[in-house]
């Protein structure tokens, strides 16, 4: 029986410090390809294009449509244990297809579950990508997630033939380009360089109990962030928004979200909204430039996402039953996924503090989009006052 080698600590250090090194030299290639990748990982004219859709322009909002499969693929993904990289691809490839090809209904599942097949082949190990054999099992009636008992399926019976099929169908529309830059790459990033920060300046400071405060503080913020992320499934309008805009609000809002519940010291979130505003200043990959300098687009992609918190139904923290409520239906999955961090009493706190804010915000949107005698400009400086309340920034 062989000992077990350990690899020497200092070694480990060097290397580290070498990657570190190379890094730099490629920094701005890789910057700028990320840019490049992140400006195709969104649909422009995503919404009037799935209205030509003659069967499935309804998708988002027919629950047996859209949530029954995001359902089924979140089942997968703690079954499979799949990659988070992979459930965002997956969307993206089936709402690529959509904008470029007619799509009936009876073929709805196939495709969904195709473009699992094709994300995970690319992104995941081998043991984590499902066999032909079981999507076919999944796909056909008897196997499927139903919220309307008496519905007439519509699903032709599916066979590993068609998978194979529409998979070189699917290669083809897409004109074979499997990169795409997505939201969870985004958050790994921004968290990945809070970390190394905020962590050097501990230590630096030899404080090791904020150290492993910030540690925890940067988990919970990456789930919650993760979690927000996710729900930009459900929303069409989101798929017309870049992924890096997407990963930046989510993760000042989950900073938000995390302050308002009291869980680290003020100054701790003030640390690191700072350093997200402030990336123009920073020289360290992979946060050099964050592409989302366009304030309309970040406020889009905010109003969005406080459309949807104050939309669920936090009141009743039964995290079993939330698939019954009609309300909660469309998010149920991603509560249920999320439980574990307690997401609706974090929800239900954001809203209780927000909701004054948040009515106001309502608002004066309003006004900005009817009212003809407004003073525009003043309006817009306000909206965006209280959106910088709403992601706990300084005013």
């Amino acid at each position: 029986m062989y000992k077990k080698v350990i690899y020497p600590t200092k070694l480990i250090d060097n290397e580290k410090l070498q990657f570190s090194i190379t890094l730099k030299e490629y920094s701005n290639s890789i910057n700028d390809t990320i840019k490049g990748i992140n400006n195709i990982s969104f649909i422009r004219n995503f919404n009037s294009i799935l209205k030509q859709q003659p069967e499935i322009s309804n998708s988002f909002i027919n629950p047996n449509l859209r949530t029954r499969l995001l359902n089924l693929l979140i089942i997968l993904q703690n079954l499979k244990n799949f990659t988070q990289q992979t459930l965002h691809h997956t969307i993206y490839l089936f709402d690529y297809y959509c904008s470029k090809r007619i799509l009936y209904e009876k073929h709805y599942t196939l495709l969904f579950l195709t473009c699992l097949l094709v994300s995970c082949k690319y992104n995941d190990k081998k043991n984590r990508t499902p066999e032909i054999s079981e999507l076919v099992r999944l796909s056909n009636e008897g196997n499927f997630i139903k919220f309307e008992e008496n519905k007439t399926n519509k699903n032709e019976e599916i066979d590993k033939s068609m998978f194979q099929q529409m998979e070189k169908h699917l290669l083809i529309t897409i004109d074979w380009n499997l990169s795409f830059w997505s939201i969870e790459d985004g958050l790994q990033c921004i968290c990945t360089f809070l970390k190394t920060i905020l962590n050097e300046d501990f230590k630096n400071t030899g404080d090791c109990l904020k150290s492993r405060n910030i540690n925890k503080v940067l988990l919970l913020t990456y789930q919650i962030s993760s979690f927000l992320g996710e729900l930009t499934l459900t929303t069409q309008d989101f798929t017309q928004i870049p992924s890096d805009v997407i990963s930046y609000v989510s993760t000042l809002l989950a900073l938000s979200i995390i302050n308002i519940n009291n869980i680290i010291n003020d100054d701790y979130c003030k640390i690191m909204i700072e350093m997200l505003l402030d990336t123009d200043n920073i020289e360290d990959f992979p946060i050099k430039r964050l592409h989302t300098h366009n304030q309309d687009t970040i406020l889009k992609c905010l109003h969005l996402f406080l459309n949807i918190i104050f939309d669920m139904n936090t009141k009743e923290f039964n995290y079993e039953n939330v698939m019954q409520d009609k309300v909660n239906r469309k998010y149920g999955i991603f509560l249920q996924k999320y439980s574990q961090i307690q997401i609706l009493e974090k929800l239900e706190m954001f809203k209780e503090f927000n909701k004054t804010a948040f009515y106001k915000l309502i608002y004066l949107t309003n006004l900005d989009s009817h009212a003809d005698d407004v003073d525009e400009a003043l309006v817009k400086v306000q909206i965006l006052h209280v959106s910088q309340f709403l992601l706990g920034l300084s005013i």
